[in-house]
């Protein structure tokens, strides 16, 4: 095996005292120790490593021995951060629409409601989710006529897959009435 300082030379510097840290506790626990760290390739080019080790001690409790595994986790990585940088672009861009969003799944339960129809409807975010929309967002036609779930314009493109526009009247979570545009 390589000396240790050839093995910490090869760790990313953002890395290495991290995983000198690491290296040290799991010299010191009997329970399987593992932790991801990047490491810098002759080509310098950045690679994933996840280790996991466990040490062997003798009788007087001195470690004696390390035995691990390096999985190279470059790729799973990289997808996590192009997911999170995804989500984080998809979440700017819906904060950043100055009107009133909200979507939801194929059973009409919210998934997610940008900042705009948080003020619009009055409701946050976090006390919508997952519920069902009609429950939620109350829907009237113009002359103030009551319309049941199953003629909702959200619901029937649900159903349909096509588009439903017209002007309809909502019911905000504090009892105020407005109109509002469906496109």
């Amino acid at each position: 095996p390589p000396p240790m300082e050839e093995y910490f030379g090869n760790i990313h510097p953002d890395d290495r005292e991290e995983a000198q840290k690491s290296s040290a506790a799991a010299l010191t626990s009997k329970d399987e120790h593992s932790f991801e760290y990047r490491t810098v390739w002759p080509d310098k080019s950045i690679h994933w490593v996840k280790v996991a080790s466990n040490a062997e001690f003798n009788d007087s409790g001195k470690a004696t021995f390390l035995k691990g595994t390096f999985q190279d986790i470059t790729r799973q990585v990289e997808d996590k951060i192009k997911i999170e940088e995804k989500n984080a672009r998809d979440e700017a861009i819906l904060s950043s629409i100055a009107d009133g969003l909200f979507m939801t799944d194929r059973e009409g339960k919210i998934n997610l409601m940008n900042s705009a129809a948080e003020k619009m409807f009055g409701w946050n975010q976090s006390e919508v989710i997952g519920k069902f929309i009609g429950d939620v967002f109350p829907i009237k036609t113009r002359n103030g006529q009551a319309i049941p779930n199953s003629e909702r314009p959200s619901i029937i493109a649900l159903v349909s897959q096509k588009a439903s526009n017209g002007v309809y009247i909502y019911t905000r979570k504090d009892g105020i009435d407005f109109p509002a545009a469906i496109t």
